[in-house]
């Protein structure tokens, strides 16, 4: 997949061993990711589709097919297809060698106090 994004300063940094996983993500309309955090950064390319990112602060980012986008260390965020049809995702994970990628966590019930962030 090849995505392209805006951001001018990215840093993927992870100390120690590591494990890297690359992998496709498939979101039937209206299916999610829930609540969760990951240990290391997230590099993600969206192939078709959409992802709506909604954030901690409640703050939502719209990540249209051909975007890319990187998710930091300890973000706990949601992703959502609300779309019409099925989203594909590349998502590449690096994480300290032996914890999962993905960890669940509480919805932190963040309200957007800015438009389109």
């Amino acid at each position: 997949a090849l995505g392209s994004s805006d951001e001018h300063n990215v840093q993927l940094h992870v100390q120690g061993p590591s494990y890297v996983l690359q992998t496709l993500l498939v979101f039937q309309p209206g299916g999610q990711t829930g609540w969760h955090t990951h240990p290391g950064p997230v590099v993600v390319i969206v192939k078709s589709g959409a992802l709506t990112e909604i954030h901690s602060n409640g703050c939502v980012t719209v990540h249209p097919t051909g975007s890319a986008f990187f998710e930091t260390k300890g973000e706990v965020h949601n992703a959502i297809n609300q779309t019409g049809v099925v989203s594909e995702v590349y998502a590449t994970f690096l994480s300290p060698a032996s914890a999962q990628p993905l960890i669940p966590a509480s919805d932190p019930g963040g309200v957007c106090h800015h438009e389109n962030k």
